[in-house]
């Protein structure tokens, strides 16, 4: 894991999350596939878009009383798949 210190912007968006106390910390996403769907293969090109976007891999931390950033190297995202028989389903 390397270290770095933040960039002004990424200083300033700490500094607000902070004091003004809004969380931006944590992003989810989901996506409706229609059809047959090779989980391996997706899982397999989301971990490559994570190895490739140091953005995705990137963590604020403190270290020795300052904020800095780091980013995984070895990180292997976490998601699972969920199936459902209708878009009535889906929506409940």
């Amino acid at each position: 894991m390397e270290n770095y210190r933040l960039t002004h912007s990424q200083k300033l968006i700490y500094d607000m999350v902070n004091y003004v106390g809004d969380a931006i910390a944590n992003i989810a996403a989901s996506i409706l596939i229609e059809g047959q769907v090779d989980k391996e293969a997706l899982r397999k090109t989301v971990c490559e878009i994570f190895c490739l976007n140091d953005a995705l891999r990137t963590r604020i931390a403190f270290k020795e009383k300052e904020v800095i950033q780091t980013y995984l190297n070895d990180y292997t995202p976490e998601f699972e798949f969920k199936s459902f028989e209708s878009l009535v389903e889906f929506k409940t």
